[in-house]
């Protein structure tokens, strides 16, 4: 859903009148209201950012389709292999991926740093199967790479589902619709006004 700045600003002034340790940010006479709000704007897409990061994933709207193509990397002992994906440069979060013949969705994924990862590029360890797949996220010279292990080869591997949370931004272009707007899960709006609140008092501290 699409709240616009002003509202977001009005709304974290809101949560300032009604929390006294607030009182002395609001009355303090060095920091003037225009200073108030362009610090709240100011903070607003990281806010966002950091609260739809760390919810739950049934608390995210739908988010966008993963349409790019992926690549198959060559099948194992087993007949099974895996593959890989670059992720669009808004790329914030996954939110679902199910390969074909995958007993079921995931929504969340290890990195280069986990024990399971390396787990799939070794000849020991378990690994990513079809009843128990395996999607990874790393960084590459490319960008953001989405891996996954691991599909029954052949060569009508599919990707059934794939939808991820974009990076959000304020819209910044006056003859668009969403200009000076962005786009929050409706179900973390007040999550998200409580967090730009802390973070102004943190930054009159």
């Amino acid at each position: 859903m699409y709240y616009t700045i002003d509202k977001i600003i009005s709304d974290v002034r809101s949560l300032m009148n009604e929390n006294p340790a607030t009182e002395a940010l609001i009355e303090c006479e060095d920091i003037a209201t225009l200073t108030l709000n362009a610090k709240i704007e100011s903070c607003i897409e990281r806010c966002v950012k950091e609260v739809e990061m760390s919810a739950p994933v049934e608390l995210l709207e739908p988010g966008k389709s993963l349409n790019g193509s992926f690549t198959l990397y060559p099948e194992d002992e087993n007949g099974l292999m895996g593959g890989f994906m670059v992720l669009p440069d808004d790329f914030c979060r996954l939110i679902s991926l199910k390969m074909s013949g995958w007993a079921y969705q995931l929504s969340t994924v290890v990195t280069e740093n986990d024990i399971e990862y390396h787990a799939q590029k070794s000849e020991f360890g378990i690994k990513g199967s079809p009843s128990r797949p395996v999607a990874a996220i790393i960084q590459s010279p490319s960008g953001l790479i989405l891996e996954f292990f691991s599909v029954t080869s052949g060569d009508d591997v599919t990707m059934e589902k794939g939808q991820y949370l974009p990076i959000k931004k304020i819209g910044d272009d006056e003859t668009k619709a969403d200009y000076r707007q962005i786009d929050i899960s409706e179900k973390l709006y007040e999550e998200v006004c409580r967090v730009a609140l802390r973070q102004c008092v943190e930054f009159r501290v």
